[in-house]
């Protein structure tokens, strides 16, 4: 098969990017496509240096032969005067980034390695006049005088011929068409009749051979045309038939406005393009119509949903012709992760979809990967794709990277009897750092401190694709936020000086990562403000310390640890107030409330009530030296008492015991008292300097 793309501005023999013959022809392009599809993701014209780019001045090289024979080595004279001048002998188009003004200056390069004529194009690039310096020239390179055509069986008793005009691959005088290697010439035909296309009767199989001719013998190549092998195409071995220019999508590579696609077929023949959703039908209108053999481009919607092509030949007459299905496998997601990304990507759809009911069609997948391409440089490699792989994850450094993706996918197979291979390279999608704005990936705790001072909590969810460098306190002043102050990451506790005790405050952040993209500001998170009204009556805030609303209030008391972390009571959200029942605490009850909601947890003040101590004198004793009930002491909790006096009289009114201990204990002796009843005088002086004064009696029991 001969067929040529226009691309960048020349023409190349297509064939050898196909075949892989000619593997630095094919890498270059590859490249120089890619670069094309990143400039084109960021809008970024595609800049061909042979247009002469604005800015540039034009070079000159002498190039004594246009079109001449390989093997051939050729060899360049500057003519421009300019400084530092290199070469590139294979330019594919590409941008001044992809050409090395460091590599040791090259004034020739050979050409061999392929059959078929190829046009390269030759870039002079250097500097005049401190200005970038570009020079094209394109040239055909022939090993042999194979013509460039096509042919097509119709059945086994013919064949169909087709030379088209080209001025660069086909410029010879005449072409002599044979069938046994020019011992019988069964066709000439001269340049003015082309472009020509015959019907040949004659039996198949056939091996014809088609050369071209000039009438200068100084320009014909000596090399061997070889031929080309006509199968009957009624007559399909079990491996298949082999057929040059049978209808194919030879590749299908997916861009942001629909693909390219490179043709393959009869040179004198046209296609249409039918496309089906996975799943679907084809419909019976194409999505484009009048494609000729080479690269082409098709413009469509939903690029990124994956769907699956074919080619209907248009012509009738000779055969029915359709090409194999061909299905999409694009990137429909980069998820970002703690220091890498995860691609997501459709895998190719198998089995073949009529491969249940005629064993002649399958296809299989002999070769899938990720590509990478880090500051338009392609990863080496790639990475491999496994069967039934739907995701792939990058580790990424540094903050100045543009990172593109696509996945490559090489399929084999037989349609109807007919071998193929075709290329499916999805959709480009990128990832560049100075467009990206970091997901929220942190939740808010609002609290009050033992200092009265409001403190915002940052729990980190997950971490962010580059490390969190700091965060930005935002403080509500009448209606509007504005930044209050930094807390350096990976810090998350952050400490106010505001007073807390006497009212609410409301705060948001904002986090940002080494690379300098930050968050979205978060939604606004307060503080509760908690008071005991009328020494009773526990109110908070009315309003809700998030956006939405509070799904429930906890009042949280004093544990066992003497933390306030324990539960002890829990009211719905819309309800801003509450009567402990104090009776269940002794000397003092503390409070305080926490909001809860999906948005976050908030906590108000600590509030603390103190209440009086309950403190009592036995009503009888028993001082038997039992041990039982044989001493007198304070009952209650005496945490709070400051001072203390306690007197015991008899009943003519003589003191028989004192003490200023809080924690006395009397044990009298025998002779000390008797059985009977006593009196007592307590003043008691609390911590606050409140007073209690208590008097009565109790019974000596022996």
């Amino acid at each position: 098969m001969l067929l040529y793309c226009t691309f960048a501005g020349r023409r190349f023999n297509y064939l050898k990017i196909l075949s892989r013959k000619s593997k630095h022809i094919n890498l270059s392009y590859r490249l120089g496509f890619v670069l094309l599809l990143i400039f084109s993701h960021f809008g970024i014209s595609a800049q061909n240096l042979c247009n002469q780019p604005e800015g540039s001045v034009k070079g000159d090289f002498n190039l004594e032969e246009f079109t001449f024979c390989a093997p051939k080595t050729v060899i360049v004279k500057d003519k421009s005067g300019g400084e530092n001048i290199r070469y590139n002998f294979v330019y594919q188009g590409q941008g001044p980034e992809a050409l090395n003004p460091n590599v040791p200056f090259v004034d020739r390069y050979r050409y061999t390695g392929f059959v078929n004529p190829t046009i390269f194009t030759i870039i002079q690039y250097g500097t005049k006049d401190g200005k970038p310096m570009y020079a094209c020239k394109n040239h055909v390179v022939r090993q042999s005088n194979k013509a460039y055509y096509s042919f097509s069986a119709c059945n086994r008793t013919s064949f169909s011929l087709a030379i088209p005009a080209d001025s660069l691959l086909n410029d010879y005088d005449y072409y002599e068409i044979s069938n046994n290697k020019f011992n019988t010439i069964i066709q000439t035909v001269k340049a003015e009749d082309l472009p020509f296309e015959k019907t040949f009767d004659l039996p198949l199989p056939q091996r014809i051979y088609v050369r071209g001719v000039y009438n200068d013998q100084s320009k014909n190549c000596s090399g061997d045309i070889g031929s080309d092998y006509i199968a009957n195409p009624d007559q399909v071995p079990t491996t298949g038939l082999s057929i040059p220019f049978n209808a194919n999508i030879d590749a299908l590579l997916l861009n942001d406005k629909g693909m390219e696609l490179d043709v393959k077929g009869g040179l004198a023949s046209t296609y249409s393009l039918f496309r089906r959703d996975l799943g679907g039908t084809y419909s019976d209108t194409p999505v484009a119509k009048g494609l000729k053999p080479g690269r082409r481009t098709v413009t469509f919607d939903e690029s990124t949903k994956q769907s699956c092509f074919m080619l209907k030949k248009e012509q009738t007459g000779c055969r029915v012709e359709e090409s194999a299905e061909i299905c999409t496998t694009p990137i429909t997601q980069i998820k970002q992760l703690s220091g890498k990304q995860r691609v997501f990507f459709e895998q190719y759809p198998l089995p073949y979809k009529e491969v249940a009911d005629n064993k002649d069609n399958f296809v299989k997948v002999t070769q899938q990967k990720l590509e990478i391409i880090e500051n338009q440089i392609l990863y080496p490699g790639g990475k491999t794709i496994l069967p039934k792989q739907d995701s792939i994850d990058h580790e990424i450094f540094g903050c100045d990277r543009v990172i593109c993706y696509y996945t490559t996918t090489f399929v084999e197979g037989n349609n109807r009897g007919i071998n193929f291979r075709s290329e499916v390279r999805s959709n480009l999608k990128c990832y560049k750092p100075s467009d990206r704005k970091i997901e929220q990936n942190f939740s808010l705790v609002a609290s009050i401190n033992a200092e009265e001072k409001a403190v915002l909590n940052i729990d980190e969810i997950q971490s962010s694709v580059y490390p969190l460098t700091q965060y930005f306190i935002y403080q509500k002043s009448g209606n509007n936020y504005s930044i209050a102050d930094t807390l350096k990451a990976p810090s998350s506790k952050y400490t106010t000086k505001l007073d807390a005790s006497e009212k609410s405050y409301c705060f948001k952040v904002q986090a940002q990562d080494e690379c300098g993209s930050s968050s979205p500001i978060s939604d606004p998170i307060c503080t509760i403000y908690l008071n005991f009204k009328d020494n009773k009556t526990l109110e908070w805030t009315k309003e809700s310390p998030f956006t939405s609303p509070v799904d429930k209030y906890e009042i949280l008391t004093k544990g066992a640890s003497g933390n306030l972390d324990k539960s002890f009571y829990e009211l719905e959200g819309d309800i801003f107030k509450y009567d402990p029942n104090l009776a269940l605490f002794q000397d003092e009850a503390t409070f305080r409330v926490q909001a809860k909601s999906s948005a976050g947890s908030s906590f108000s003040n600590v509030v603390l009530k103190e209440l009086d101590p309950k403190i009592f004198i036995p009503t009888a004793f028993t001082p038997n030296s039992d041990g039982i009930n044989d001493a007198l002491f304070l009952i209650g909790n005496t945490k709070r008492i400051k001072t203390v006096e306690f007197k015991i009289l008899n009943r003519r009114g003589l003191v028989v015991y004192a003490s200023k201990d809080p924690n006395f204990q009397w044990t009298p002796k025998v002779n000390e008292a008797s059985n009977g009843n006593y009196y007592f005088d307590l003043r008691i002086i609390l911590d606050n300097d409140d007073v209690i004064i208590k008097n009565g009696s109790f019974s000596i029991l022996k």
